[in-house]
């Protein structure tokens, strides 16, 4: 686990970093203090996918200029990415070409909002 957004998958003998399309968590790493919300965030994505078998689902571009592999993840049949969404602990992230999910998560997203749930709530205002 690297944060909310990438995720260290073991594929074959190696260990491949992923960048979870179409969301972007708060970040637990920036200088000073982690950014609110970027916890929880981390810890959903690891009780998401930690230590299980993943299903990587690509889109237009297979990786980004950091050389991580840009994949959509499934667990159990479940978008990861779209549960993020749906806890209010992501924002959607639009980058073309790779929006094949992008409508789906901006409603995901939208109710979170409307909820007042995660990044558009509480926990915004905490300290990380």
């Amino acid at each position: 686990m690297v944060d909310g957004d990438t995720v260290r998958v073991r594929l074959g003998g190696r260990v491949e970093p992923v960048r979870v399309i179409g969301i972007d968590t708060p970040e637990p790493y920036r200088e000073g203090a982690p950014e609110p919300c970027s916890r929880e965030a981390s810890a959903a994505m690891r009780e998401l996918v930690g230590g299980r078998e993943v299903r990587l689902v690509a889109d237009a571009e297979d990786r980004d200029r950091y050389d991580r592999l840009l994949r959509y993840v499934e667990v159990a049949g479940r978008d990861a990415g779209a549960e993020l969404l749906r806890r209010g602990l992501a924002r959607p992230l639009r980058v073309e070409p790779n929006v094949a999910r992008a409508a789906g998560y901006d409603e995901i997203a939208g109710a979170a909002r409307r909820a007042r749930i995660g990044v558009w709530g509480p926990c915004r205002r905490s300290s990380g």
